[in-house]
């Protein structure tokens, strides 16, 4: 089994109209032991990798923290969600392969096997499941294609004042998806940080920066617990957690 890679994707190959679509995440790794340091500045850098790349951009480095200031806090709104109104695993860019295909061509690892003929038909391959710590090997039945903000989060956190394009962008977005196991991802449910995290104890703060960032690329609020929750730990174990986006990493489609 090859050795599990440190970060959130594997860089992902371009193929066709796929773009790499990548943040770099530097963990400043601070010790919790109640030092009292205010800064992971003495702290050695790891680098994850995460979504929000922007091709040709400028590149900066962001606080997650600051991401986090950036998010309304409010209410959740539990009423008239659909899965249906977010149409998803679309195949916008007309190359035989749609959203679900992309993400699962964009994270195998190894052994990619491409079935003859037109289309996009995986065979098989090797992925790493970052959220469990997970290698899925031979045909992707076994894999789930997960939106790192759930589309019912979604809806509860703002989407439901969203038009159909909208809510098909978000659903369809490769920023937001990541390849990950049946089992984690039927665990993980609808659920946000606060209700669960990854039981990959190394991927939690790649995960925590990824839905802030996701949260912030689409405008969408956080509750209070939620919001609570995530503020402790980039205050706790995830302290110094910054990304590097492309300027052009928060542009989204309008709202209609």
């Amino acid at each position: 089994m090859p050795v599990a890679p440190t970060f959130f994707h594997p860089w992902p190959r371009r193929r066709g109209h796929l773009l790499p679509t990548l943040i770099l995440v530097s963990l400043l790794a601070v010790a919790c032991s109640g030092s009292g340091a205010d800064s992971g500045d003495d702290a050695s850098a790891r680098s994850l990798a995460a979504p929000f790349h922007s091709e040709g951009s400028t590149w900066n480095r962001v606080r997650v923290v600051d991401l986090l200031d950036r998010l309304v806090i409010a209410r959740e709104r539990w009423i008239g969600y659909d899965r249906d109104l977010f149409v998803h695993w679309t195949d916008d860019d007309a190359d035989g392969c749609d959203t679900r295909r992309e993400v699962l061509l964009r994270d195998a690892h190894s052994g990619l096997h491409l079935g003859s003929g037109a289309g996009c038909r995986i065979v098989s391959g090797v992925w790493y499941s970052a959220y469990d710590d997970a290698w899925v090997e031979g045909p992707p039945a076994g894999l789930h294609v997960d939106h790192v903000v759930p589309l019912q989060e979604a809806w509860d956190s703002g989407a439901d004042a969203w038009g159909p394009g909208r809510r098909r962008a978000f659903a369809n977005d490769l920023d937001g998806l990541a390849a990950v196991t049946a089992a984690v991802n039927e665990a993980k449910g609808a659920h946000d940080p606060a209700q669960w995290m990854p039981p990959n104890p190394d991927h939690r703060c790649a995960y925590v920066a990824s839905w802030i960032a996701v949260k912030a690329r689409w405008e969408l609020t956080v509750d209070g617990r939620e919001a609570g929750f995530l503020r402790d730990l980039l205050g706790g174990e995830c302290r110094g957690l910054t990304i590097w986006m492309g300027e052009q990493a928060l542009s989204v489609p309008a709202r209609e």
